[in-house]
């Protein structure tokens, strides 16, 4: 798979993906989930200083989660976005996660 004529060896290029794309990447193993999200994370810690787009990022949970998407793809008849790293608006309760919802009321 290509876009704008680079391959998809860098990190960079997994970040241009669309959902599409990324989704038949997966399921055709020119990358693993783990990698794609290595590659969201990387972005989110380079911009998000800058952006505060993130309350929190759940890094080592994120990880966890690829592996395990990892291996349901491995098996074949995986969910099309299964392994597609994806962010939650800091509105919804996550079991485990805490959420805001951005308030300084209800933060701790």
């Amino acid at each position: 798979m290509r876009r704008h004529g680079c391959a998809l060896e860098s990190n960079v290029m997994l970040n241009t993906l669309t959902l599409t794309e990324a989704s038949q990447g997966l399921r055709d193993k020119k990358f693993s989930s783990v990698e794609l999200t290595k590659a969201c994370l990387d972005q989110i810690k380079k911009h998000n200083e800058q952006m505060n787009a993130f309350v929190l990022v759940t890094e080592d949970l994120a990880l966890k989660q690829a592996e395990a998407a990892d291996a349901v793809l491995a098996k074949g008849g995986a969910h099309v976005l299964a392994g597609i790293p994806m962010g939650l608006k800091d509105i919804f309760n996550t079991k485990g996660v805490r959420t805001t919802c951005c308030s300084k009321i209800i933060r701790d």
